[in-house]
């Protein structure tokens, strides 16, 4: 595998705060696909910052009936999908 690393960052809709800050980063290395995905709860109070670490894969899944390529963030866990637009952006 190649070694690259990209990341994202945006603010996510929430239905109880003001949105969620987030930032993923995907990297491949010596050591395989990595992820890190910080999340922070905007508006609320306290500590709402969360960190995930874990593998990610590549892979086809179906989107409203068409295939699309995602990144599954642990992928033999439950795992999150995010979807690459054709612009680079990343949906949830």
């Amino acid at each position: 595998a190649v070694a690259f690393e990209r990341t994202w960052l945006g603010v996510l809709p929430c239905t109880d705060c003001d949105g969620i800050q987030t930032r993923l980063q995907l990297r491949v290395d010596a050591d395989g696909t990595r992820y890190l995905l910080e999340e922070t709860y905007l508006g609320g109070a306290g500590d709402n910052r969360f960190v995930q670490e874990g593998a990610w894969r590549e892979e086809t899944t179906e989107i409203n009936g068409e295939p699309a390529e995602v990144y599954r963030l642990d992928p033999d866990g439950p795992g999150r999908w995010f979807r690459v637009q054709p612009d680079g952006a990343l949906e949830m």
